[in-house]
Protein backbone atom coordinates (compact mmCIF):
# COMPACT_ATOMS: atom_id res chain seq x y z
CA UNK A 1 0.00 0.00 0.00
CA UNK A 2 2.91 2.50 1.14
CA UNK A 3 4.72 1.77 -2.01
CA UNK A 4 1.75 2.54 -4.48
CA UNK A 5 1.26 -0.91 -5.35
CA UNK A 6 -2.42 -1.74 -4.75
CA UNK A 7 -5.29 0.78 -5.45
CA UNK A 8 -5.77 3.62 -2.40
CA UNK A 9 -9.65 2.57 -1.11
CA UNK A 10 -12.03 5.32 -0.63
CA UNK A 11 -15.31 5.28 0.99
CA UNK A 12 -17.87 7.45 -0.92
CA UNK A 13 -21.08 9.38 0.29
CA UNK A 14 -23.22 12.33 -0.53
CA UNK A 15 -22.15 15.45 1.03
CA UNK A 16 -24.65 16.00 4.26
CA UNK A 17 -26.76 12.84 3.67
CA UNK A 18 -28.85 11.99 6.10
CA UNK A 19 -29.60 7.80 6.09
CA UNK A 20 -32.11 8.30 8.56
CA UNK A 21 -34.64 10.43 5.31
CA UNK A 22 -34.43 7.20 3.53
CA UNK A 23 -36.51 3.94 3.42
CA UNK A 24 -34.11 0.56 3.38
CA UNK A 25 -35.35 0.38 -0.32
CA UNK A 26 -34.90 4.32 -0.83
CA UNK A 27 -31.56 4.13 0.57
CA UNK A 28 -30.99 1.10 -1.26
CA UNK A 29 -31.94 2.76 -5.02
CA UNK A 30 -29.88 5.72 -4.13
CA UNK A 31 -26.70 4.04 -3.20
CA UNK A 32 -26.74 1.24 -6.36
CA UNK A 33 -27.55 4.35 -8.56
CA UNK A 34 -24.28 6.29 -6.80
CA UNK A 35 -22.23 2.93 -7.59
CA UNK A 36 -23.30 3.29 -11.26
CA UNK A 37 -22.27 7.04 -11.45
CA UNK A 38 -18.91 6.33 -9.93
CA UNK A 39 -18.38 3.28 -11.81
CA UNK A 40 -18.90 5.42 -15.21
CA UNK A 41 -16.91 8.12 -14.24
CA UNK A 42 -14.33 5.49 -13.58
CA UNK A 43 -14.52 4.25 -17.26
CA UNK A 44 -13.80 7.56 -18.95
CA UNK A 45 -10.98 8.30 -16.59
CA UNK A 46 -9.76 5.00 -17.42
CA UNK A 47 -9.81 5.14 -21.19
CA UNK A 48 -9.00 9.03 -21.49
CA UNK A 49 -5.71 7.81 -19.35
CA UNK A 50 -5.30 4.36 -21.91
CA UNK A 51 -5.43 6.78 -24.59
CA UNK A 52 -3.48 9.56 -23.78
CA UNK A 53 -0.49 6.80 -22.13
CA UNK A 54 -0.50 4.41 -25.17
CA UNK A 55 -1.77 1.99 -22.91
CA UNK A 56 -4.53 -1.07 -23.13
CA UNK A 57 -8.03 0.24 -22.23
CA UNK A 58 -9.12 -1.25 -19.25
CA UNK A 59 -13.01 -2.50 -18.79
CA UNK A 60 -14.03 -1.69 -15.09
CA UNK A 61 -16.37 -3.65 -13.02
CA UNK A 62 -18.82 -2.95 -10.00
CA UNK A 63 -19.39 -5.64 -7.31
CA UNK A 64 -22.83 -5.71 -5.30
CA UNK A 65 -22.97 -7.50 -2.05
CA UNK A 66 -26.56 -8.75 -1.88
CA UNK A 67 -28.18 -9.89 1.29
CA UNK A 68 -29.17 -13.61 -0.25
CA UNK A 69 -30.53 -15.02 -3.51
CA UNK A 70 -33.87 -13.64 -3.55
CA UNK A 71 -32.12 -10.29 -2.71
CA UNK A 72 -29.96 -10.85 -5.83
CA UNK A 73 -32.66 -11.69 -8.24
CA UNK A 74 -34.41 -8.60 -6.94
CA UNK A 75 -31.44 -6.37 -7.57
CA UNK A 76 -30.99 -8.19 -11.37
CA UNK A 77 -34.62 -7.17 -12.04
CA UNK A 78 -34.20 -3.61 -10.95
CA UNK A 79 -30.40 -2.95 -12.83
CA UNK A 80 -31.51 -4.74 -16.13
CA UNK A 81 -34.91 -2.46 -15.83
CA UNK A 82 -35.39 0.32 -18.43
CA UNK A 83 -35.72 2.65 -15.95
CA UNK A 84 -32.90 2.77 -14.43
CA UNK A 85 -30.23 4.31 -15.83
CA UNK A 86 -32.30 3.94 -19.60
CA UNK A 87 -31.92 0.55 -19.70
CA UNK A 88 -27.94 0.67 -20.89
CA UNK A 89 -27.10 -2.21 -18.22
CA UNK A 90 -29.72 -4.98 -19.61
CA UNK A 91 -27.49 -8.02 -20.21
CA UNK A 92 -24.71 -6.84 -18.57
CA UNK A 93 -25.08 -7.80 -14.76
CA UNK A 94 -24.57 -11.67 -13.68
CA UNK A 95 -25.14 -13.47 -10.27
CA UNK A 96 -22.80 -15.55 -7.97
CA UNK A 97 -24.42 -17.70 -5.89
CA UNK A 98 -25.32 -20.97 -4.49
CA UNK A 99 -28.65 -21.24 -6.43
CA UNK A 100 -27.16 -20.54 -9.54
CA UNK A 101 -27.16 -24.07 -10.83
CA UNK A 102 -26.34 -25.71 -14.28
CA UNK A 103 -25.57 -24.18 -17.39
CA UNK A 104 -26.74 -21.22 -15.50
CA UNK A 105 -24.15 -21.59 -13.34
CA UNK A 106 -21.15 -22.58 -15.75
CA UNK A 107 -22.08 -19.73 -17.95
CA UNK A 108 -21.77 -16.89 -15.09
CA UNK A 109 -18.56 -18.60 -13.78
CA UNK A 110 -16.95 -18.24 -17.34
CA UNK A 111 -18.32 -14.64 -17.78
CA UNK A 112 -16.76 -14.16 -13.76
CA UNK A 113 -13.31 -15.34 -15.06
CA UNK A 114 -13.15 -13.02 -18.17
CA UNK A 115 -14.90 -10.37 -16.32
CA UNK A 116 -11.22 -8.23 -17.32
CA UNK A 117 -11.17 -9.16 -20.90
CA UNK A 118 -13.15 -5.98 -22.94
CA UNK A 119 -15.29 -8.57 -25.75
CA UNK A 120 -17.08 -9.57 -21.65
CA UNK A 121 -19.98 -7.71 -21.81
CA UNK A 122 -20.17 -7.88 -17.83
CA UNK A 123 -20.02 -4.46 -15.57
CA UNK A 124 -22.08 -5.71 -12.83
CA UNK A 125 -21.63 -8.69 -10.47
CA UNK A 126 -23.75 -9.45 -7.61
CA UNK A 127 -22.85 -11.99 -5.06
CA UNK A 128 -23.81 -13.61 -1.88
CA UNK A 129 -20.93 -14.62 -0.11
CA UNK A 130 -19.41 -17.26 -3.44
CA UNK A 131 -16.69 -15.10 -4.23
CA UNK A 132 -13.57 -17.32 -3.25
CA UNK A 133 -10.55 -16.24 -1.87
CA UNK A 134 -8.66 -17.27 -5.16
CA UNK A 135 -10.49 -14.95 -7.18
CA UNK A 136 -8.15 -12.45 -8.41
CA UNK A 137 -8.71 -9.59 -10.86
CA UNK A 138 -7.62 -5.77 -11.75
CA UNK A 139 -10.28 -4.21 -12.79
CA UNK A 140 -12.67 -4.22 -9.75
CA UNK A 141 -12.66 -0.21 -9.03
CA UNK A 142 -16.75 -0.33 -7.36
CA UNK A 143 -18.13 -2.14 -4.13
CA UNK A 144 -21.58 -1.57 -3.05
CA UNK A 145 -22.75 -2.95 -0.38
CA UNK A 146 -25.80 -3.39 0.25
CA UNK A 147 -26.67 -5.96 3.51
CA UNK A 148 -25.62 -5.05 7.03
CA UNK A 149 -22.19 -5.18 7.47
CA UNK A 150 -19.47 -2.96 9.74
CA UNK A 151 -16.45 -1.28 8.77
CA UNK A 152 -14.38 -4.16 9.40
CA UNK A 153 -16.28 -6.77 7.32
CA UNK A 154 -15.91 -4.28 4.84
CA UNK A 155 -12.10 -4.00 4.78
CA UNK A 156 -11.61 -7.51 5.39
CA UNK A 157 -13.83 -9.44 3.19
CA UNK A 158 -14.78 -6.99 0.20
CA UNK A 159 -11.96 -4.08 -0.26
CA UNK A 160 -9.50 -7.19 -0.79
CA UNK A 161 -10.84 -8.08 -3.68
CA UNK A 162 -10.11 -4.94 -5.54
CA UNK A 163 -6.38 -4.12 -4.25
CA UNK A 164 -4.97 -5.09 -7.63
CA UNK A 165 -4.30 -2.17 -10.13
CA UNK A 166 -4.45 -3.12 -13.65
CA UNK A 167 -0.86 -1.60 -14.55
CA UNK A 168 0.96 -2.80 -12.12
CA UNK A 169 1.56 0.10 -9.72
CA UNK A 170 0.23 3.76 -9.69
CA UNK A 171 -0.42 6.13 -11.94
CA UNK A 172 -0.78 9.65 -10.20
CA UNK A 173 -4.76 9.66 -11.84
CA UNK A 174 -6.82 9.54 -8.15
CA UNK A 175 -10.02 7.72 -10.13
CA UNK A 176 -7.01 5.33 -11.71
CA UNK A 177 -5.67 4.59 -8.81
CA UNK A 178 -8.60 4.31 -6.27
CA UNK A 179 -10.97 1.50 -5.36
CA UNK A 180 -14.11 3.27 -4.15
CA UNK A 181 -17.11 1.63 -1.55
CA UNK A 182 -20.15 3.37 -1.71
CA UNK A 183 -21.48 3.39 1.70
CA UNK A 184 -23.69 6.49 2.50
CA UNK A 185 -24.86 4.66 5.38
CA UNK A 186 -21.80 3.69 6.98
CA UNK A 187 -19.48 6.32 5.62
CA UNK A 188 -19.06 8.00 9.00
CA UNK A 189 -18.29 4.21 11.24
CA UNK A 190 -15.81 3.80 8.29
CA UNK A 191 -14.10 6.93 7.90
CA UNK A 192 -13.78 7.06 11.86
CA UNK A 193 -12.29 3.38 11.56
CA UNK A 194 -9.77 4.64 8.91
CA UNK A 195 -8.01 6.83 11.77
CA UNK A 196 -7.09 3.05 13.27
CA UNK A 197 -3.27 3.53 11.63
CA UNK A 198 -3.75 -0.30 10.82
CA UNK A 199 -6.74 0.75 8.57
CA UNK A 200 -5.86 0.73 4.69
CA UNK A 201 -8.38 3.32 4.30
CA UNK A 202 -7.03 6.74 3.75
CA UNK A 203 -9.57 8.34 1.90
CA UNK A 204 -13.40 9.87 1.25
CA UNK A 205 -14.85 11.00 -1.84
CA UNK A 206 -18.37 12.92 -2.21
CA UNK A 207 -20.66 12.24 -4.75
CA UNK A 208 -21.61 15.23 -6.80
CA UNK A 209 -18.63 16.79 -5.34
CA UNK A 210 -15.21 14.57 -6.27
CA UNK A 211 -17.30 12.54 -8.36
CA UNK A 212 -19.81 13.85 -10.81
CA UNK A 213 -23.58 13.13 -10.86
CA UNK A 214 -23.79 13.75 -14.90
CA UNK A 215 -22.49 11.10 -17.03
CA UNK A 216 -19.24 11.76 -19.06
CA UNK A 217 -17.87 10.11 -22.13
CA UNK A 218 -14.17 10.13 -23.84
CA UNK A 219 -14.01 12.31 -26.72
CA UNK A 220 -11.25 13.69 -28.91
CA UNK A 221 -10.95 17.40 -30.48
CA UNK A 222 -7.83 18.78 -32.19
CA UNK A 223 -7.56 22.09 -33.54
CA UNK A 224 -8.27 23.56 -37.00
CA UNK A 225 -4.63 24.41 -37.63
CA UNK A 226 -3.75 20.23 -36.28
CA UNK A 227 -6.04 19.12 -38.66
CA UNK A 228 -4.45 21.63 -41.90
CA UNK A 229 -0.99 20.27 -41.29
CA UNK A 230 -1.56 16.42 -40.54
CA UNK A 231 -4.65 15.81 -42.40
CA UNK A 232 -6.00 14.41 -40.05
CA UNK A 233 -3.23 11.57 -39.01
CA UNK A 234 -2.16 13.32 -35.79
CA UNK A 235 -2.45 11.73 -32.64
CA UNK A 236 -4.53 13.86 -29.79
CA UNK A 237 -4.88 13.68 -25.85
CA UNK A 238 -7.81 12.79 -25.03
CA UNK A 239 -9.76 14.04 -21.58
CA UNK A 240 -12.99 14.13 -20.70
CA UNK A 241 -16.13 15.77 -21.73
CA UNK A 242 -16.68 18.65 -18.96
CA UNK A 243 -13.76 19.11 -18.51
CA UNK A 244 -12.10 22.97 -19.16
CA UNK A 245 -12.50 24.27 -22.23
CA UNK A 246 -8.41 24.46 -22.42
CA UNK A 247 -8.10 20.45 -21.61
CA UNK A 248 -10.75 20.03 -24.49
CA UNK A 249 -8.60 18.34 -27.03
CA UNK A 250 -10.80 15.70 -28.58
CA UNK A 251 -12.13 14.59 -31.74
CA UNK A 252 -15.67 14.96 -31.36
CA UNK A 253 -17.82 11.65 -33.52
CA UNK A 254 -20.55 14.20 -35.11
CA UNK A 255 -19.50 17.22 -37.39
CA UNK A 256 -21.94 19.31 -35.49
CA UNK A 257 -19.61 18.40 -32.48
CA UNK A 258 -16.45 19.09 -33.73
CA UNK A 259 -17.88 22.53 -34.91
CA UNK A 260 -19.28 23.70 -31.45
CA UNK A 261 -15.94 22.33 -30.04
CA UNK A 262 -14.09 25.20 -32.42
CA UNK A 263 -15.94 27.51 -31.72
CA UNK A 264 -15.66 27.26 -27.66
CA UNK A 265 -12.26 27.38 -28.10
CA UNK A 266 -11.99 30.21 -30.45
CA UNK A 267 -10.72 28.39 -33.77
CA UNK A 268 -11.56 29.25 -37.33
CA UNK A 269 -12.05 27.35 -40.41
Amino acid sequence: MTDGFVKEPAVATRENFDPNAYSAEGLEKVKLEDGVRIHENTKVELEVYARNSDKAIVKPFMLVVATDTTHANALQQVIEGDAFFEGRYKGKVIQVHSNVRGEEKDENVQQLLTVEHADNAVEIVIHVNMLKEGWDVTNLYTIVPLRAANSRTLVEQSIGRGLRLPYGKRVGVPAVDRLTIVSHDKFQEIVDHANDPNSIIRAGVVIGRDIPEAGRKAVEVKSAFEQAISGGAVPVPAVAAGQPAAAQRKLFEEPEEQEVAKASRGDTC
